[in-house]
């Protein structure tokens, strides 16, 4: 019984090893880590779109401020900033959104 086991054990570790380094061989896991992230993203775009945004930048939002709308904008501005902490646009349009939010330490 011990031997049928170390058999089994010895096989199923050489089988993993080998399928590592073919799936590292045939896989381009950065690409499949980014498009894990766009993915993410679009999933998580507010259901309302960004005309309420665009309004609000230009000035032709209605007063006061919507703000379950602004939340869902920042909600989704945080999640890019994480996968993407180098896009400075991303960091303007959530500090954008905290000021309308009345958060100006985060804002900043």
């Amino acid at each position: 019984m011990k031997e049928t086991l170390k058999w089994i054990i010895s096989r199923t570790f050489v089988f993993y090893a080998i399928l590592c380094a073919v799936s590292f061989a045939l896989i381009d896991y950065k690409e499949l880590n980014e498009r894990l992230m766009i993915r993410t993203l679009n999933h998580n775009i507010p259901i309302e779109g960004f005309g309420y945004l665009i309004r609000l930048g230009e000035g032709g939002a209605e007063a006061p401020v919507d703000r379950n709308a602004l939340e869902a904008y920042a909600r989704y501005y945080e999640k890019v900033v994480q996968f993407f902490p180098n896009l400075p646009d991303a960091h303007g349009m959530l500090g954008f959104n905290y000021f309308y939010l009345d958060q100006p330490g985060k804002a900043l």
